[in-house]
């Protein structure tokens, strides 16, 4: 007997979705257990970046863990934050390297 652990979503129409195509001579009987937790499988073709595919196919294959997402917070006051939206916002039409390059040649 071989037993073989696929990853799947249970959608909520009630149909599952498998992480990888599944093919059998006779018919098999087949254990399916529901975690208590949310879905975190990504299916490759329904994902845009190359990055984000590469990564579904790892986590589908049990090779990576999915990343947690991250928050990058205290990076920039709400005053500055504030400021910052305004100077791009009124950056006359200059490219952004530009405005970045006057900005840091202000802070020398």
């Amino acid at each position: 007997m071989t037993i073989q652990t696929i990853e799947a979503v249970l959608m909520p129409d009630g149909t599952i979705r498998l992480s990888q195509s599944l093919h059998a001579k006779t018919p098999q009987r087949v254990l399916v257990t529901l975690l208590d937790e949310p879905a975190r499988l990504a299916f490759p073709e329904t994902i845009q970046s190359e990055r984000d595919r590469i990564d579904a196919v790892l986590i589908a294959a049990g090779l990576m863990q999915p990343r947690e997402p991250q928050v990058l917070t205290g990076l920039l006051s709400d005053t500055e934050r504030a400021d910052l939206a305004k100077r791009m916002a009124h950056a006359g039409g200059k490219p952004l390297s530009e405005v970045i390059l006057e900005d840091r040649e202000e802070r020398w």
